[in-house]
């Protein structure tokens, strides 16, 4: 099935009420706010673990070993015969990242929209992306956030010596497989506007345009999409690929300057 554009099965199904000679001379405004999606089940699952859950994963968790970096250096050089010591003090940031993808399901000129839950496993691992995940588009995007680390500490430097402090933060990656199955239900509004600028406003129930749709002929879901009354359900897939923090570290190391 793929991602399909609903921009565009609205578009036929406009031409189709109002004549595709009399849609073609005018600019279309696709208006979706009164249009509401809700995410039923979004929880991301390993497969091995989760096959029998209702809305389970049709693939795998992947997670990569740790990777560690240098985020803040502080040298300190002694050249007296006593050891003094020196407050190692520091804020920094790092990016906790969440790549996202869509591999089913829809977009609306290339916007999606929804909502998935962030998978258990880096909830317990982090609280950094919070407890959803917004999939915007339909390829690729990728969305940062901030994370603070801070360390106040001392470091004794030795008699002639430098003495170097380090903190380290220790990476890791994990991806994802989701599946989930969106609720659609609402009025779409379509404003059309022609050369003079006169402007006719059709609207439409998402699940009549869909169900229009498909007796026609036009929209194909592939078993995808149920449409009960005036709820649609959708069911999407996708992938969540997550780099993180896990854990700090300081070291300190130091070499004669005699």
């Amino acid at each position: 099935m793929g991602v399909i554009d609903l921009d565009t099965v609205v578009r036929k199904w406009v031409e189709n009420r109002v004549g595709v000679g009399n849609a073609s001379n005018k600019a279309m405004d696709i208006d979706w706010h009164r249009v509401h999606f809700s995410t039923v089940s979004s929880n991301c699952y390993e497969s091995t673990q989760y096959q029998q859950q209702r809305y389970g994963a049709r693939g795998s968790q992947n997670t990569a070993s740790g990777r560690s970096q240098v985020v803040f250096t502080s040298n300190y050089e002694n050249n007296t015969g006593e050891v003094q010591s020196h407050t190692f003090q520091m804020e920094r940031s790092t990016d906790a990242v969440v790549r996202t993808s869509l591999t089913n399901g829809f977009s609306k000129g290339g916007d999606v929209g929804i909502n998935v839950d962030v998978p258990d496993t880096i909830s317990k691992a982090t609280a950094s992306f919070g407890n959803d995940v917004q999939i915007q588009q339909q390829d690729d995007n990728t969305v940062k956030h901030a994370v603070k680390w801070s360390l106040n500490s001392t470091v004794k430097a030795q008699p002639y010596s430098r003495t170097t402090a380090k903190l380290c933060v220790t990476e890791t990656e994990s991806e994802f497989d989701f599946d989930a199955e969106v609720h659609i239900r609402g009025t779409v509004l379509v404003k059309m506007t022609n050369g003079g600028g006169a402007q006719t406003v059709s609207q439409g129930d998402i699940a009549t345009i869909l169900q229009d749709e498909t007796d026609k002929g036009r929209f194909n879901s592939d078993n995808k999409v149920t449409i009960q009354g005036r709820k649609v359900s959708w069911k999407v897939a996708g992938k969540l690929k997550f780099k993180y923090g896990i854990s700090q570290d300081t070291s300190v190391s130091s070499e004669s300057l005699l």
